[in-house]
């Protein structure tokens, strides 16, 4: 991977890691908590 690849792979690691830490706080936000799962199975499609 280049550099840049890397450096936004980090960063979607790090949004990932700050909303599953936090998933408990949004419990009634259902819409959030579905894109999550998106982007984590998108993530990890990569």
């Amino acid at each position: 991977m280049t550099k840049t690849q890397t450096s936004k792979f980090s960063s979607y690691n790090r949004i990932i890691n700050f909303l599953s830490a936090y998933a408990s706080t949004f419990t009634g936000l259902v819409r959030l908590l579905k894109c999550l799962v998106g982007f984590k199975a998108a993530l990890v499609a990569l």
